[in-house]
């Protein structure tokens, strides 16, 4: 990765000046109606809704699995408070869709969504401060204060614009930060995959019905869903590994980047 300058962020205004312009054109945004009718609402291994409810337990291993592997590296503290956020996110992930889908319901929603958005927010510190090369404290405050008021505005207003814009710039922030830094292309094509199964979710869930008929009421759309999703964030896993543990710099000190570590 090119490091001698750091990256402009004009840019990233650029993007994110489109994707207001976007949403404001866009106008309230709904949830859809009998959003938490799930095709699949059969008990599995003890559990009601069992296989929406069980293919959550990837996403848990997961995180748990980052967290105590940030422990071990033993690499400074120091900058890599977007990768603890991401990696414990990852986790609530897990338990919060779990939750959410052993009662489906508005409120137990939110404890799905909220991870989510601060697997956004984790992202967008990470990447940012690994391709810009400076502090990701502003970029990780912005994006875990729009998290939190995102999902609370959908909870009250049932408007999900702020919840759904922060995915959208995180899916075309990343790619954009990783092109101008000309980023290693093991990390790059980790969180491209990572996209790629992310928007294979977002296609799954939108066909569950269709795909729990098609397969025989063996296997849901939504359950695959959570599958795919728990592939993006074992991609993004292996990119978090590498950005927390990079080589050791020309003098010997390890770091997360040139200026922070």
């Amino acid at each position: 990765m090119h490091t001698s300058t750091t990256l402009h962020t004009r840019p990233s205004w650029f993007l994110l000046a489109i994707v207001l312009l976007a949403l404001l054109a866009a106008g309230h945004i709904d949830q859809l109606a009998h959003y938490h009718d799930f095709a699949d609402q059969q008990p599995w291994l003890g559990l009601p809704n069992g296989k929406d409810v069980w293919s959550n337990l990837g996403l848990l291993i997961i995180g748990i699995w980052a967290l105590l592997d940030l422990r071990r590296s033993h690499t400074p503290f120091t900058g890599r408070i977007s990768l603890y956020v991401l990696a414990s996110a990852i986790a609530l992930t897990g338990l919060g869709s779990g939750y959410y889908h052993l009662q489906p319901n508005d409120f137990t929603l939110i404890w799905d969504r909220l991870p989510i958005s601060l697997i956004c927010a984790g992202l967008l510190g990470m990447v940012f401060q690994y391709t810009h090369q400076r502090s990701d404290a502003w970029v990780l405050s912005a994006a875990v204060l729009l998290a939190i008021v995102g999902v609370g505005y959908w909870h009250v207003s049932g408007d999900l614009r702020l919840y759904l814009g922060l995915q959208v710039f995180t899916i075309l922030a990343l790619p954009l930060w990783l092109w101008q830094a000309r980023a290693p292309r093991h990390i790059t094509h980790a969180l491209l995959w990572a996209i790629t199964f992310y928007v294979a979710s977002k296609i799954t869930e939108a066909l569950d019905a269709h795909i729990f008929s098609a397969s025989a009421h063996l296997i849901s759309g939504h359950t695959l869903k959570h599958l795919f999703a728990t592939a993006a964030m074992l991609c993004v896993c292996v990119a978090l590994r590498e950005i927390a543990t990079p080589a050791p710099s020309a003098n010997g000190v390890r770091c997360l980047n040139r200026k922070f570590g």
